[in-house]
């Protein structure tokens, strides 16, 4: 995948961009502006994150450039969205797609989409849900931060580099689901930690039946909230005692018991709704 200037034209200056935008600046793409979402865009195909600047042109290949073309059968002249996954974000037009390779056009300048609410979800590692799982449902709902808990109670039982893998599907995950639902901002994802990795956090939460109904906390400080969720059995006596040793409050999910995988995605909704009101 690559960024290029587009073709000058004959006699002189660069070509007009699709849609009338502005043209490049000397030096490279116009600067980012202020703005919405890829997901408050309408009439676009689809959304990729990339590991390249935002140029004015845009060839995408290998497995993004495959799944573009030949699986979600994406045409010339339609329009996609493309993003850094750290906010920046453009609209650009498909000059053409053949044999698994997409040349892009933009369509305006670059965009930074407003940072989301600060969350970290900390759910425990089961036997039943797969992380990636979690992390991609996790980052549906818009959280900006995952860090897996390997638990007392936690079936997983890894080694080292099998927790590193771990992070990197998790992290695979992350991106995939932050093109399926048109976010600008890949949320950060760790490898799979102890309770300690997450103690010292400032405004810590545990989920738990019985807990303080979201709306009765306090505002949380400039890094949000962070949320451990336990395993299947909960999380033991020694571990829910260091969690309120560290300051952890209790996050109440309802009145009824709810299955470890579905835990986190509840408390992130409740906290996110909070937060946005």
């Amino acid at each position: 995948m690559t960024g290029t200037s587009p073709a000058a034209e004959p006699g002189g200056g660069p070509a007009a961009e699709p849609g009338g935008g502005p043209a490049a600046e000397p030096g490279g793409g116009p600067a980012a502006e202020p703005g919405g979402g890829p997901a408050d865009e309408d009439g676009v195909t689809a959304h990729l994150i990339v590991d390249c600047p935002l140029d004015d042109s845009l060839v995408v290949d290998g497995h993004d450039g495959h799944h573009l073309q030949r699986v979600r059968r994406v045409r010339a002249f339609e329009h996609v969205t493309v993003a850094d996954g750290a906010g920046g974000w453009r609209r650009y037009a498909v000059r053409s797609a053949t044999r698994g390779v997409l040349h892009l056009d933009a369509v305006g300048v670059s965009t930074i989409e407003p940072p989301g609410m600060p969350l970290c979800v900390a759910p425990a590692l089961t036997k039943d849900a797969k992380l990636e799982t979690v992390v991609a449902q996790l980052t549906e709902l818009g959280v900006t931060e995952v860090a897996p808990l390997v638990a007392e109670r936690s079936v997983v039982r890894l080694d080292e580099a099998a927790l590193v893998r771990l992070g990197d599907r998790g992290r695979a995950a992350a991106r995939a689901s932050s093109m399926q639902s048109r976010r600008a901002r890949v949320p950060v994802v760790h490898a799979p930690g102890s309770l300690a990795s997450i103690s010292t956090r400032a405004d810590l939460l545990v989920a738990i039946r019985g807990g303080l109904d979201p709306w009765a906390l306090g505002p949380p400080g400039i890094s949000g909230f962070t949320v451990a969720t336990g395993p299947e059995g909960g999380f033991s006596d020694a571990e829910r005692a260091q969690l309120a040793a560290a300051g952890a409050r209790e996050l109440g999910l309802g009145r009824f018991v709810l299955r470890a995988q579905h835990a986190p995605l509840v408390a992130a909704a409740a906290l996110l709704t909070r937060q946005s009101v």
